[in-house]
């Protein structure tokens, strides 16, 4: 806890696209935890208390769109940034979601477009 390092959860359905994000982050120098989109989530955020969430929005348990109001209206994530990072970064869902983000990414995430916003989001110089 004491790493000094930038902390990230990831919440993806699709454990290879969220591992692979996961090591592009960590190769960044941030630290990750990976969690799945469950309705149980907003404890599991509050306990690791990250600096940004990479969210999917077409999840089974839970539409990314609908966690992604209940982190706002929750008194101890509402200040978290929240980047959408979907195959539908695009779609209208997300369009409606933008205004609680600071921002998106389509996948395939693209290395190079990762750290940029990562470093814009965060204020690091990550290399």
């Amino acid at each position: 806890m004491g790493s000094g390092k930038k902390r990230i959860v990831i919440i993806d359905d699709e454990k290879t696209v969220a591992e692979m994000v996961s090591a592009f982050c960590k190769s960044f120098g941030f630290e990750t935890r990976l969690l799945r989109g469950s309705r149980k989530l907003i404890q599991k955020i509050e306990n690791y208390g990250p600096d940004l969430i990479l969210l999917d929005l077409m999840m089974p348990e839970i539409l990314g769109s609908e966690l992604l109001k209940i982190l706002k209206s929750t008194e101890s994530t509402k200040n978290i940034p929240v980047i959408i990072i979907s195959s539908f970064a695009d779609s209208e869902l997300a369009q409606e979601s933008l205004p609680l983000t600071v921002g998106k990414l389509s996948k395939p995430v693209h290395l190079k477009t990762l750290r940029e916003t990562l470093n814009l989001v965060l204020g690091t110089a990550a290399v």
